[in-house]
């Protein structure tokens, strides 16, 4: 680590890089309900760096060295546990809103944010396109390639954002001489201290590196590479960078464009759901339009939010002091009383026996011979109470009339509380109903309502655990049962799930020392056991979404004629190659991607005329109507008469290898052939002879 890196490092909080209030604010609420999956998690903090690299330095720390390094966030957040996870974001959230920053920084944060979230999703896109075997890694090396620019801000929060204001997208020539460091470099050192094993690091280093200083190196590096360029790209660096898009993995610009087309909007979505407002446009510099009074809005809801966390542990830890279901119940009636303003409350506890509500009388309540007298069928669906219990969500009544339909029992509830109104709060605590919560409701109480939903729920959540560990045995003999053999469940799985994390931890460490003699073998096991412990905590990854942009009706013969006539100019002709075209012309357009199709197409055609250096033939011809099974399909064929292609590499015709063709081919055109052809929700298959040559068919769906 460089004297400049280290001084800084050590005179800040690396751990506490600024995040986007809203990502924020997203976690605090997931991490509070009990439904919220790891991968929902992971997704919320996968959109942020600081986040992200707070979470991933905790998760590589020597408490957990013994799961080995990692890289995954979804691996990370079961290795940390959700309490752990909750604890990450209420202490970031509370940091980060007492440390308000100025509004320029926030401006840079934003920025930052924007450029590194666009260069995550198109790295993920290159390593899906190109076969590259870890994309939630590139992905998360492409969210941390500005992580060094938050570390600067930090450090520097004077000179740094007028430094960055000036240079936000340029080369930066000028950083080491003013502040040291480059960006790249200090977040390089930061990273390598987490000691992953795993090339992130390097790719956040080598990101400005020249195209021949990375042609060499990982293929992670390239990735980044590439993607950092794109993520920033403008019209007067475009075809630079498409270039050198092109002549690392062999991608032509149309595909390019198609790829940054997709995660444009993608981006705007994302930000706008922040509450960030920011303007990219090709032939300007990238501007943050989001004003204050945004930025107070989303800060609000964080304060009210840290609030909420605050006085809800300060209400469980009294619910907990208790033993007494009367004196539990006091307590909720007081504190509805003391934080919400709520006139008065009761507490019904289901008994599963007689399928009813019964009313807990307190300690303190003046009316506390009452309420148990009130007992409610939940089959009758008439009260309130009931509605809540059975829906499990919160209900309200308008101001109630003596003479109105309401049902009798929620109007003599009323009239105990002396209000015009009632909600009905249901009390789950594990998925399970074990009573409602009741509140009367004043005029001034349902103007103030609709702020305090949150807040409600947290509450009634802690109320629900209370009083669930309390409530009289006569009133829950079945609910009991059904609570025992639920946990009995969960502790099954749970004792299920430990062995399973920690085989699948130690799995990823023999793969790493290993290497590839094994990968197969390793992966399938890997895939078994993520199979099963998906099974246990049935988690609910929705599946990537083909990509559709730029679909539409096209000639598949024009577009083949084209193509054959830019070959024919260059790599034909010098490579003394013959090309014949024998098409059909009756094949009508069809619906599919222009750009997609050109790709495949070039990279068969160069990989038949490479294969042929000493000249030979290639025939390109097309058929319409050809079925495979009930399904109708457009044929492509490119055929030539070169050596055909040996078993070896047959077995292993659409899996990346290292190309012997030299440093400018990376052994990616066939895979990322067969990649768009699926993409595209075709077949691309292939036949070859050492006598006759190789003969790759494409079946694109006919689809007009």
């Amino acid at each position: 680590m460089s004297n400049a890196a280290a001084a800084l490092l050590s005179r800040i909080d690396p751990s506490n890089i600024p995040a986007i209030p809203r990502v924020l604010l997203d976690l605090m609420n997931a991490v509070q309900r009990p439904d919220a999956s790891m991968s929902e998690l992971a997704k919320i903090i996968g959109q942020d760096a600081g986040l992200s690299s707070k979470i991933l330095a905790a998760a590589n720390s020597p408490f957990y060295r013994h799961f080995g390094e990692i890289s995954d966030l979804n691996r990370v957040l079961v290795v940390l546990g959700l309490s752990t996870v909750k604890t990450i974001a209420i202490t970031r959230a509370v940091q980060q809103f007492f440390n308000s920053l100025p509004q320029i920084q926030q401006n840079l944060i934003e920025l930052i944010w924007y450029r590194s979230l666009s260069c995550a999703h198109l790295a993920r896109n290159l390593a899906i396109l190109t076969a590259y075997d870890q994309p939630d890694e590139a992905y998360l090396a492409g969210l941390l390639h500005r992580l060094g620019q938050l570390i600067l801000l930090s450090g520097f929060p004077k000179e740094y954002p007028e430094f960055l204001t000036a240079h936000f997208d340029g080369q930066h020539n000028q950083e080491k001489d003013k502040f040291g460091v480059f960006h790249n470099e200090i977040a390089a050192q930061l990273i390598g201290s987490w000691k992953l094993q795993s090339f992130i690091a390097d790719a956040v280093r080598y990101q400005h590196h020249s195209l021949a200083a990375v042609a060499d190196s990982a293929k992670l590096v390239k990735i980044i590479h590439v993607a950092s360029q794109l993520s920033a790209v403008n019209s007067a660096n475009k075809a630079t960078v498409l270039a050198q898009a092109g002549e690392l993995f062999g991608l032509n610009q149309a595909l390019l464009d198609d790829m940054l087309a997709g995660v444009k909007p993608l981006m705007e979505r994302t930000a706008g759901s922040l509450g960030i407002s920011i303007s990219d446009p090709e032939t300007a510099a990238i501007k943050n339009l989001t004003t204050p009074v945004q930025r107070q809005a989303v800060n609000k809801l964080l304060g009210e939010n840290i609030k909420n966390f605050a006085l809800t542990a300060a209400v469980q830890q009294q619910l907990q002091a208790s033993s007494e279901l009367s004196s539990i119940v006091g307590i909720i009636q007081r504190d509805l009383q003391l934080i919400f303003g709520f006139p008065n409350g009761a507490v019904f506890i289901y008994n599963s026996d007689t399928e009813s509500l019964n009313g807990i009388s307190s300690n303190d309540d003046q009316q506390a011979n009452l309420w148990p007298t009130l007992t409610i069928n939940v089959n009758s669906g008439q009260s309130l109470l009931v509605q809540a219990f059975l829906e499990k969500q919160q209900k309200t009544t308008s101001p109630i009339e003596p003479d109105s339909s309401t049902s009798l029992v929620d109007q003599q509830i009323c009239r105990l509380f002396g209000t015009q109104g009632l909600l009905a709060i249901p009390l789950i605590t594990e998925h399970r109903s074990v009573g409602v919560l009741v509140a009367g409701l004043d005029q001034s109480a349902f103007e103030r309502l609709k702020n305090s939903a949150g807040f409600i729920a947290l509450f009634a959540h802690e109320a629900a655990a209370a009083v669930s560990t309390t409530a009289p045995a006569e009133l829950s003999v079945v609910a009991d049962l059904r609570s025992d053999y639920e946990l009995h469940t969960r502790k099954i799985s749970h004792e299920i799930s430990n062995p399973l994390n920690i085989i699948s931890n130690y799995l990823y460490l023999l793969s790493q020392r290993l290497g590839n003699d094994n990968a197969t073998e390793i992966k399938l096991i890997q895939e078994e056991i993520d199979r099963v412990g998906e099974i246990l905590i049935r988690l609910t990854d929705a599946p990537n979404s083909v990509n559709k942009e730029n679909y539409g009706l096209i000639d598949i013969n024009g577009v083949i004629v084209d193509l054959v006539k830019l070959f024919q100019i260059g790599l034909f002709k010098s490579n003394n190659i013959n090309i014949s075209l024998t098409l059909d012309y009756s094949l009508p357009e069809i619906s599919s991607s222009r750009n997609k199709l050109k790709q495949i197409l070039t990279n068969l055609l160069k990989n038949a005329s490479e294969a042929m250096p000493s000249g030979g033939n290639i025939c390109v011809s097309t058929k319409d109507r050809i079925y495979l099974g009930k399904h109708c399909y457009a044929e492509i064929q490119v055929q030539d008469n070169g050596p055909g292609i040996p078993d070896a590499i047959a077995k292993q015709l659409f899996v990346p290898v290292n190309s012997n063709k030299g440093k400018n081919h990376q052994g990616l055109g066939l895979t990322i052939s067969k990649n768009l052809t699926e993409e595209l929700g075709g077949t691309l298959s292939c036949s070859s002879t050492a006598d006759k040559g190789t003969i790759f068919k494409i079946f694109l769906p006919r689809t007009i």
